[in-house]
This record gives C-alpha cells, sequence and structure tokens, in this order.
C-alpha cells in the first residue's frame, strides 16, 4: 500500500528498510529516516510502499518558497528490486505530485542521471519535462563515507 509516512509510522523496521533503500541509490552518508519529522516546519514529504510492515519503496518531495514560486522538489525515489514492474514508482511519483497540487505548488522539480533510462521513462510519462539546465552542488559536509 502507498501511505504518506509520519513520525508514528516509523518503527525500527521501516527505520532499517529506508537505510537499505536508500543505499542501493547513494554510498553518501544518511540521516535517518525519523530525523526528517523532528522539525514540523521543514519536514518533507515521504510517500511509502509498505507491504506486511516493511518498507519496499519510498520517495520524498522538499517544499520551499522563493520569488520564483512555491515549489516541490522530488529526491530519494527507489524500489526494492523485487517489487519492481508493478507501477510502484509510479504510484509513489503520483501520489508526490497530488500533494503538490493539494499544496498549490506552482512546480515540481527532480533530478535523475542521464543513464537511468527507466527513471526517465517514469518521470516523463507522469508529465515531467526536461528543464535544459545543469545542476551543481556545493558540499558544505562530507558526505561520503571516508575509505577505509
Amino acid at each position: 500500500m502507498i501511505t504518506l509516512l509520519t513520525k508514528e509510522m516509523i518503527t525500527k523496521e521501516i527505520e532499517q528498510d529506508a537505510h537499505r533503500l536508500f543505499s542501493m541509490l547513494s554510498r553518501r552518508y544518511q540521516r535517518a529516516l525519523s530525523e526528517l519529522f523532528e522539525d514540523e516546519n521543514s519536514a518533507p514529504y515521504v510517500v511509502g510502499y509498505i507491504e506486511d510492515g516493511r518498507l519496499h519503496g519510498m520517495a520524498s518531495m522538499a517544499v520551499y518558497k522563493v520569488i520564483s514560486g512555491y515549489k516541490g522538489w522530488i529526491e530519494d525515489v527507489v524500489v526494492d528490486e523485487f517489487a519492481r514492474g508493478k507501477k510502484i514508482g509510479t504510484q509513489l511519483i503520483q501520489t508526490l505530485i497530488s500533494k503538490g497540487r493539494e499544496l498549490g505548488l506552482g512546480e515540481i522539480l527532480l533530478f535523475t542521471a542521464p543513464t537511468n533510462e527507466a527513471a526517465i521513462r517514469l518521470y516523463e510519462n507522469e508529465g515531467f519535462k526536461r528543464k535544459g539546465t545543469e545542476v551543481f552542488v556545493n558540499a558544505l559536509k562530507e558526505m561520503y563515507p571516508p575509505v577505509v
């Protein structure tokens, strides 16, 4: 079942599953899922695919206001390998788009690697278009664990 996660729903198992899922995307340092809900004013919207009390897919959307409008930014879209091909990613994205409409967002942005063809198809099928810009990063903190 696809659901908007709340702080109260984060069990030890869900926390472990979120860590495992995020590790499929990146080897960067991770915050605990429960930490995202500590500040109600800046908490992202996190949707998850939960089956039998376990998290098998997730996506998050941060919202923010700037001069150019009220926007959302989707990140950390991931589905367990065994659960792929069941439109779970589509449902996760659609749930966040619906939340964005409910909030009155002007646009939702996201980034994916240009080589991730499955993700590109998913996003294009859900109405996302290439913006034609580059994403830059200035890492203010060490984001990768030291290589030992």
